[in-house]
């Protein structure tokens, strides 16, 4: 959870930089997205046939259902930006 958290504070980061003023519903839906591509993806790769609509929609809606009672309700943006607010967001710096 930890890898899903931190994709969580980058993009949530950086939808508040830009002045978004819902970055909390923008970060959860991205998470969603990447975390049920990412399921899809290897649903093809073993089964070598593509899911359905109603298939991906039911588990992007799972995800995103997951993601929003996880960091809706217990997201501290303070306590993940003490952990990773002063990492540079580029490789090797």
């Amino acid at each position: 959870m930890a890898l899903f958290d931190y994709f969580y504070y980058r993009i949530y980061s950086f939808f508040k930089s830009m002045g978004d003023s819902i970055p909390e519903w923008k970060g959860i839906l991205l998470l969603s997205l990447m975390q049920c591509l990412t399921v899809m993806d290897v649903t093809v790769f073993v089964d070598y046939t593509p899911p359905s609509k109603m298939v991906f929609l039911a588990s992007f809606s799972s995800c995103r259902c997951r993601n929003w009672s996880r960091y809706q309700h217990r997201f501290d943006p303070e306590k993940f930006g003490a952990r990773w607010k002063d990492e540079s967001p580029f490789k090797g710096e």
